[in-house]
């Protein structure tokens, strides 16, 4: 067996008698992150680019402090622009997880490149659009990425899905 997925007695599947589901080990989830991650990057980029090109957003405005300037006036023109750029993140964040499990069959980016598919864990169908979404925001919960090294993630518990090596 692949070392790269858990055989289906050591699997959090128990004896739900599914011998082609293979559920992934944590390394592969991690490359699935990873290669996202990058994914993310490059969209987080290129939306970047069309706002300043479409004139939405000035990548030159960025306050800049100066040694003996006032801390406090600094902080108080730098975080609107901070929080903007975290809420955009959030959003593009949850709209690429969202849309590509929902649209590519339980599959991002990342999990077509691994061969990992996420699945609905009672019936091992891809997952629907709402499980795609709780997938998504379950991911900004503070911390659930600490908790994906010792146990299975939130956002595979609480939206009943889990990550599987993909079906051929």
């Amino acid at each position: 067996m692949n070392e790269n997925y858990l055989s289906p007695e050591n699997s959090v599947l128990g004896d739900l008698g599914a011998e082609n589901v293979l559920p992934v080990r944590k390394r592969v989830r991690l490359a699935n992150f990873l290669l996202d991650l990058i994914v993310l990057a490059f969209v987080g980029n290129m939306i970047n680019g069309l706002l300043v090109m479409i004139g939405l957003y000035n990548a030159t405005s960025y306050p800049v402090y100066t040694p003996g300037g006032d801390l406090g006036e600094f902080y108080a023109s730098y975080m609107p622009m901070f929080y903007a750029m975290m809420l955009r993140g959030t959003i593009i964040n949850i709209a690429y997880y969202t849309l590509t499990e929902w649209l590519l069959k339980g599959q991002t980016i990342g999990k077509l490149i691994t061969g990992t598919q996420a699945v609905n864990n009672r019936d091992f169908a891809p997952v629907n659009f709402t499980q795609a979404l709780v997938r998504s925001l379950c991911r900004h919960i503070p911390l659930e990425f600490i908790f994906c090294l010792f146990m299975q993630p939130w956002h595979d518990t609480i939206s009943g899905t889990l990550v599987i090596k993909k079906k051929k």
